[in-house]
């Protein structure tokens, strides 16, 4: 029995000539793989779009727990972007987000905290100016493990700690060699303690940046099985370059 569902694009993979595989994070069953099926006139080729990473989506489905591939119809966009696939500094972010959080999501089931923190995240994201959102995607990352319950703890936090990344916490000797270096470790602290509007008060400049994305990387290796180094991390740095 088909019934209404929504969701958020994460990834499109080339199936056939007729047919694509979407990765996407549904609000009700979590992660799932969908047939989507691909437009072939051009009356309808607007709906090829809906493959886009992180359009969110509204469709039906008839839902089996057991099922490797999902059916999927009436499929059409629940939130259009006003800014997001315009912009080619907000469609890279997309680009990296989409990679980041179909190996982040691999398996996850029905989470509704972290549906509603990306459903408003990327409210926030689309209408907000481009010159504010250079740190968006770290802020997701860290907003995605607090939803996933592998944050690091900032209790207990001071001056000089470095985040002991395989036990998750801040502290002023780590016992091993997995923690970030002492500027990685506080700027990460003030990330965590920022709201998505004050991300843009964590001054960061390109080199900056990109350190914190890599040792955010080395930190989900390490607390989700199977996560891989990102190759978009690279894609990103050269964008931004």
């Amino acid at each position: 029995m088909f019934q209404a569902e929504q969701g958020i694009v994460l990834a499109s993979i080339r199936h056939n000539d007729r047919t694509n595989i979407l990765k996407v994070f549904t609000r009700t069953h979590g992660m799932a793989s969908f047939v989507f099926h691909i437009a072939q006139t051009s009356k309808n080729v607007a709906k090829n779009s809906l493959q886009q990473p992180l359009t969110q989506i509204e469709f039906q489905t008839d839902y089996k727990p057991d099922a490797q591939l999902l059916n999927m119809k009436e499929t059409k966009n629940l939130r259009p972007y006003r800014s997001i696939m315009f912009s080619p500094i907000k469609s890279a972010i997309s680009l990296f987000l989409s990679d980041f959080l179909s190996h982040a999501l691999t398996g996850e089931a029905c989470n509704p905290r972290l549906y509603s923190f990306l459903e408003d995240s990327l409210e926030w994201f689309d209408a907000a100016p481009e010159n504010i959102c250079a740190n968006f995607h770290l802020a997701i990352m860290l907003g995605t493990a607090a939803a996933l319950g592998i944050s690091p703890d900032t209790e207990g936090y001071e001056d000089g700690c470095f985040l002991d990344m395989r036990e998750g916490c801040f502290t002023k000797q780590p016992g091993h060699t997995d923690f970030a270096d002492a500027f990685s470790s506080a700027t990460i602290y003030r990330l965590l303690k920022c709201g998505l509007e004050q991300t843009k008060d964590v001054p960061l400049n390109h080199e900056q940046r990109v350190l914190i994305l890599r040792t955010l990387n080395n930190y989900f290796r390490l607390h989700i099985p199977l996560f891989p180094q990102l190759e978009s991390i690279s894609v990103l740095e050269t964008v931004f370059s």
